[in-house]
């Protein structure tokens, strides 16, 4: 039983391996490679409030 390897996302742990955008984006739109891309999407989502 293998599972993927690191480095994880540092908010939901996911493998940034899996992390088709290669990272997120920080609110000034610079990449975040650290962090998912489907964080970052979920964070600015309008029903987050």
């Amino acid at each position: 039983m293998f599972g993927p390897k690191g480095p994880f996302c540092q908010s939901c742990g996911m493998p940034l391996s899996k992390d088709l955008e290669g990272g997120g984006t920080e609110a000034g739109g610079r990449k975040q490679a650290s962090i998912a891309a489907t964080v970052t999407e979920t964070a600015r989502s309008p029903s987050r409030k």
